[in-house]
Parts: structure tokens; C-alpha cells; sequence
């Protein structure tokens, strides 16, 4: 009977704390957002930013999807597009992955019967900290830029270890403790 005492309390405990260490996390952590950005004009650029979770010991993963494409006929020319952050330096000021004067993307212009042809565009980046702000800049390198870029930008946390911990806790605690219960002598009885 103690032992199913035992077991019963660390199941309530960890069926309490679970909720609000997940719901915490879902609260804060994940960033879903549509982006479309436009760089028009000689060497133009265009960019966009979010708020997001700043703490700079948990890690941050961005991403994003989509896809380009230059709307200008009779040029084919590449473009920069990066994934944007604030360093924590102590001053305002962002950082690139990759950088877009280093990596560029070669834009196809129209076909000959007006159809933009897309380029699948796919960049994922994890900072070893939570930035308080992040995004996307789009950079064109053409004598006349009409780039387009569409898609879907994330930025989440990491998950946080101390769930992890928990959770390897509840199943190093709560496995042997429910096989001994059902394979006990008793409960062959």
C-alpha cells in the first residue's frame, strides 16, 4: 500500500506541473508569421520584424519557407534574403544569417508568356540565445529590381530542459514503480 502512496503522489505532482510548464512554453515560444517582401528599384531592399522572447539562455530556431521571384522581365539577377536578429551587444543592432552580400538566390525572369517562375526558398539558422526581435531582409542586386518573396517565416524556442528533465524524471520514477505494482506477487493474485 505504501508504494501505491508512493507512486499516486508522484503522478498527481507531475500531472500538476506538466500543464503549466507546457502551456508556458506554447505561450511564449512559437512565432508562425506570413511574410511578403518586395525589393523595387536599383539595388533596393525591403524587410520585416517581429517581437519575440528574450532570454539569452534558451535558444531560438528560425526558419523560412517560400519561395522568389523576379517580376522584371528581360533580366535574370540573384538576391540576397537573410534571416534577421538583434545581438545582444548591449546596443540595438542586427545580425544576418547568411549574410546577404555573401549567398545570393539566381532569379529567373518571366517566360516569354508572363509567368513568374519561382524559386523554392528554404533557411533555417538556431541562435544560441533568444533575440528580442527577429526577421527577414531581402536584398536586390539587379540594374532594376522587382523581386518578390513569399512564404511562411518561424521563429521558437528550444525547448526548455527543464521539461525535459521532468519528463525523463516522471518515466524514471513512474516505469519501475508501475511494473513492480503489476508484477508484484500480490497482484497475481
Amino acid at each position: 500500500m505504501n508504494a501505491r502512496r508512493r507512486f499516486a503522489g508522484a503522478a498527481a505532482l507531475c500531472a500538476c506541473m506538466m500543464p503549466g510548464t507546457f502551456a508556458s512554453r506554447a505561450f511564449s515560444a512559437e512565432g508562425i508569421d506570413p511574410v511578403t517582401l518586395m525589393a523595387i528599384g536599383d539595388d533596393e531592399s525591403d524587410y520585416v520584424v517581429f517581437d519575440h522572447v528574450a532570454d539569452p539562455a534558451r535558444a531560438t530556431r528560425l526558419r523560412f519557407v517560400g519561395v522568389a521571384q523576379s517580376r522584371q522581365p528581360g533580366y535574370d539577377y540573384p538576391v540576397g534574403i537573410s534571416l534577421a536578429f538583434v545581438v545582444p551587444t548591449g546596443e540595438f543592432r542586427y545580425d544576418y544569417y547568411p549574410n546577404p552580400y555573401d549567398w545570393h538566390y539566381s532569379l529567373p525572369q518571366p517566360t516569354e508568356g508572363g509567368e513568374y517562375v519561382s524559386v523554392p526558398i528554404d533557411i533555417s539558422y538556431e541562435l544560441p540565445f533568444s533575440p528580442e526581435r527577429v526577421g527577414m531582409f531581402v536584398e536586390g542586386y539587379g540594374p532594376a529590381d522587382r523581386s518578390f518573396v513569399e512564404g511562411t517565416f518561424f521563429h521558437t524556442v528550444v525547448p526548455e530542459p527543464s521539461a525535459v528533465v521532468l519528463a525523463l524524471g516522471v518515466l524514471t520514477v513512474g516505469v519501475p514503480l508501475a511494473w513492480r505494482r503489476f508484477h508484484s506477487p500480490r497482484a497475481a493474485e
